[in-house]
């Protein structure tokens, strides 16, 4: 009940641009759980885990009420209200798309359990990787565009579809000059970070072989994967939900099969679990190419806002990033991390890279003369899109 009521609170947060309180909701969640686990778990055991679960959905409601101290809501019982009846229309291809990804879900596990005695868990870690990026880049940015596109999207005159064409090009290319850096970040640093989140315990050495493999099979698709969400949130923004529910079945069931079965045909051998996230990246980047298609069809596409110079000096400014990356990988491999060693060594290896790339990176974009850097500053210190 907290869970849904902090979702409904969020989306009236965010539908007036005030996005600085739902954001931070998953980190209150989270936190409430550690937080019980710690105090409670030696009298509770597990247990104290879903107490934790329990706070935390509460503190969700709580935490998010002061947002909406001057919104004036009033409660009112009409199952007739033209906008209930909106949301139920706009609702239904939703649940079908649920369905569908829990679908996939599904059948990506089986096959990961066929591939594999840890296929499941290796593919879940590689995917909890790839969804920080995402989550940090792609849909903060397709959240706070989604109020904005939604307005212009309403406005019947050519003035609307010229601002919605230059939100959602904005929004793409703020998308842009992070999560591609961040996919060439996770290609080279995909082992030492690996390491260093769990290589400790029960996950061994081989574990993290196994984990990188796979990960690095997800890395292409990490970019489209995070250019579509905002195209899927465009078209949410026109009023149009089955659209994406179509292209998620083609790609999200059919594409995946055919890629996920395709290299074990080809080279006459059993399924693997890299075969499974191979498939992944090829059905997000399926999925992106059409959401973008369908997406010109309907607009007239998006010429004119520079997106794709800016992806070639973003691809150039990645290149930079990753083979300084690398390079500091090496050295601090050849040397042991110098004075350091086991975990300590880990954590310098990652952070040092990590810095050293991104000193390149933003060098070479300044360089380039790409403004969303600075827009970037500007967008974390306002926390919202205009």
């Amino acid at each position: 009940m907290f869970i849904s009521v902090s979702a409904i609170i969020s989306g009236l947060l965010q539908a007036l641009k005030r996005f600085t309180l739902p954001a931070f909701t998953g980190a209150v969640f989270n936190a409430a759980i550690v937080a019980c686990a710690l105090i409670l778990g030696s009298r509770l055991g597990i247990a104290s885990m879903a107490v934790g679960l329990l706070a935390g959905a509460a503190l969700q409601v709580v935490f998010q009420l002061p947002g909406l101290r001057d919104a004036r809501l009033r409660p009112a019982w009409d199952l007739r209200h033209p906008g209930l009846r909106q949301i139920g229309k706009l609702y239904l291809p939703v649940i079908l798309g649920l369905a569908i990804n829990q679908l996939a879900i599904i059948l990506s596990y089986n096959l990961a359990s066929r591939a594999s005695e840890e296929g499941i868990a290796w593919m879940q870690y590689a995917t909890t990787l790839i969804q920080f990026p995402l989550g940090l880049v792609a849909a903060a940015v397709s959240i706070a565009i989604l109020p904005t596109l939604s307005r212009q999207a309403s406005l019947d005159n050519g003035e609307g579809e010229a601002s919605f064409k230059a939100t959602l090009a904005r929004g793409l290319r703020l998308v842009l000059v992070l999560i591609v850096p961040a996919a060439v970040g996770l290609l080279v640093l995909a082992r030492p970070i690996v390491a260093l989140l769990f290589e400790h315990g029960q996950f061994a050495a081989s574990d993290t072989d196994a984990v990188t493999r796979v990960l690095r099979f997800y890395v292409p698709g990490l970019a489209f994967a995070a250019i579509d969400l905002p195209l899927v949130f465009a078209f949410y923004a026109r009023k149009d939900t089955l659209t994406p529910v179509l292209v998620g079945l083609v790609c999200n069931v059919v594409i995946y099969l055919v890629a996920a079965l395709a290299p074990g045909v080809i080279l006459g051998r059993p399924l693997e679990v890299v075969d499974l996230a191979f498939a992944n990246s090829v059905q997000w980047i399926c999925h992106a190419l059409i959401m973008l298609g369908l997406l010109e069809r309907r607009i007239g596409g998006l010429r004119g806002f520079g997106l794709r110079a800016l992806t070639l000096k973003t691809l150039v400014g990645s290149a930079a990033m990753g083979i300084a990356t690398w390079i500091v990988v090496v050295l601090l491999g050849n040397s042991g991390s110098g004075e350091f060693s086991g975990f300590v060594a880990e954590v310098v290896t990652v952070a040092g890279a990590a810095l050293v790339g991104a000193a390149v990176y933003l060098a070479v974009m300044a360089g380039l003369h790409v403004g969303e850097m600075t827009h970037w500053g500007a967008l974390i210190r306002r926390r919202s899109l205009p």
